[in-house]
């Protein structure tokens, strides 16, 4: 069945998973771990996915491509892990068809990487109350909360919930594990302060910190409510397994975990991308806590787990045989802009966008403002402004967690080349709380100009952009903004259409 759901989630990939394919190609081009030239921000969410990313590429895989492999790599080591735990088959079962666990093997992001050092972990150290520690056992858990410390930004919280667990069982190193833990982290945490200047990631920073509380947590209920079809067949056989062994309570302590977890939901409002990423981590779990508890002796109830688990993953595959997840929109158009941006403009020129994955990446010679702040220092720190009650009252993209920051001033004192608004091929009207700001200031409407560039589409891309695509050319339709005293407006004057700024019409 995860076979299934690989083959239909196959196209999968999403475009923040070129957020740290552009940082970790700039590293290995000896440009440091930054964004932009001369900018230090930590725009990416986990360094133990960059570094084993930087390092296939520096044996010569291709970035997008060792993404992709790292993710099948660590979906297939969580079966292995699973076997080789003598965990309850069930509990698998109903975890690997959970519709996002597939997809997200393909997306791109460090989401499977991050749940297999976590399990690993908490296998470790469930096993090892029952034998002495090996030396090996020991540098192997060292390993994996290492992992899990520095695989998300909540995984220091996540490492030392796992650690929590054994605490209560002398035979295991925990002092050792706990002192080891908190030196790396330290380390790297020393490392941040110093090389960004932060204590925190700063997309971290831009999709929790300073926004308003009731919001997030009306955001973070919905999110659930929404996924829920997803995800609730494993946790309802999970549940079954718990509730059903006699030693339940040996097991217990590995639900530690899932309190830091689902704290990120609600801290952050939820989430914005597909296949309840968020929840998988807390979902992997309670289904691996529940299937190393000693299963329920009882032949009824062994009965009731098969055909439990049988329902759970023939109703979570249908939703993955109905609703397969195809190339990001975001991905596929963003590739097509930016190879189209990186072949016109000059090396240097400053784009003011936000997409910033594809877009960014697949033009490295250009500089970048990310206007949604995961990749500015200065919009991540800002606190949402209060739309004017026109613009609130129409459909925007300002409530979606992730998508709430915005500074218009800050952005046009920067001077961009170019500013796209909206999605990744641009818009004439705005999506974010920055494009709003920009459109009404009077600055902006003196600078700049709207302009129609046609761009190539590379074949991979197209079958996913097609009703963005002009019908005469084929060619893909990108509407920037252009400053009127920049070197781009020659560019774009030569091979673009020019729009009637929205300014301008009653």
């Amino acid at each position: 069945m995860l076979a299934a759901g690989l083959l239909i989630h196959r196209h999968f990939f999403h475009d923040d998973a070129y957020v740290s394919l552009r940082y970790a190609e700039r590293w290995l081009a000896g440009k440091g771990l930054t964004w932009n030239d001369g900018e230090r921000v930590e725009g990416f969410s986990s360094p133990a996915w960059l570094a084993q990313l930087a390092l296939l590429a520096r044996l010569g895989v291709d970035l997008p491509l060792a993404a992709r492999g790292l993710g099948l790599a660590y979906a297939l080591a969580i079966l292995v892990l699973w076997h080789r735990a003598r965990a309850e088959p069930a509990g698998l079962l109903a975890l690997v068809t959970v519709p996002g666990f597939a997809m997200w093997t393909w997306g791109g992001l460090e989401t499977i990487s991050a749940g297999f050092w976590m399990l690993l972990a908490m296998v470790l150290l469930w096993r090892r109350r029952e034998r002495p520690w090996a030396l090996s056992s020991k540098l192997l858990a060292a390993l994996s909360l290492t992992f899990v410390a520095l695989g998300r930004p909540e995984g220091i919280v996540v490492a030392l919930a796992v650690l929590g667990g054994a605490w209560p069982d002398r035979r295991s190193p925990r002092l050792a594990m706990a002192a080891g833990l908190g030196v790396v982290f330290a380390g790297y945490e020393a490392f941040r302060l110093l090389y960004f200047g932060d204590f925190i990631a700063n997309a971290a920073r831009a999709k929790t910190l300073g926004l308003p509380i009731g919001a997030r947590l009306e955001d973070a209920a919905i999110y659930l409510v929404k996924t829920a079809p997803q995800w609730l067949g494993a946790v309802l056989v999970a549940a079954w397994l718990f509730a059903t062994s006699p030693l339940r309570r040996r097991a217990a302590w590995m639900l530690l975990p899932l309190l830091p977890l689902l704290a990120v939901v609600f801290a952050g409002g939820g989430d914005h991308m597909p296949g309840a990423r968020l929840l998988l981590a807390p979902v992997a779990a309670l289904c691996l806590a529940a299937s190393l508890a000693p299963p329920s002796p009882r032949r009824a109830a062994r009965r009731i787990t098969l055909w439990l688990a049988a329902l759970a993953a023939l109703w979570q595959l249908q939703l993955t045989w109905r609703h397969p997840a195809a190339l990001n929109p975001a991905a596929a158009v963003g590739e097509s802009v930016g190879r189209g941006l990186a072949a016109r403009f000059a090396p240097g020129t400053v784009v003011a966008s936000a997409t910033a994955g594809s877009l960014p990446y697949f033009a490295p010679a250009l500089s970048f403002i990310d206007t949604l702040g995961l990749n500015d220092r200065h919009i991540a720190r800002e606190t949402p402004a209060t739309l004017p009650r026109a613009l609130a009252d129409t459909d925007n993209w300002v409530g979606v967690p992730g998508h709430s920051r915005g500074d218009g001033a800050y952005v046009l004192a920067r001077r961009p080349d170019i500013v796209i608004l909206g999605g990744a091929n641009g818009d004439l009207a705005p999506w974010f709380l920055g494009d709003y700001q920009l459109l009404l200031a009077k600055g902006f409407q003196m600078s700049y100009a709207p302009w129609r560039l046609l761009v190539e589409v590379p074949p991979s891309a197209r079958p996913w952009v097609e009703d963005e695509l002009d019908a005469a050319s084929g060619r893909l339709r990108v509407t920037l903004y252009v400053r009127r005293d920049s070197p781009a407006w020659a560019v774009v004057a030569a091979q673009a259409t020019p729009l009637p700024p929205p300014w301008s019409q009653p």
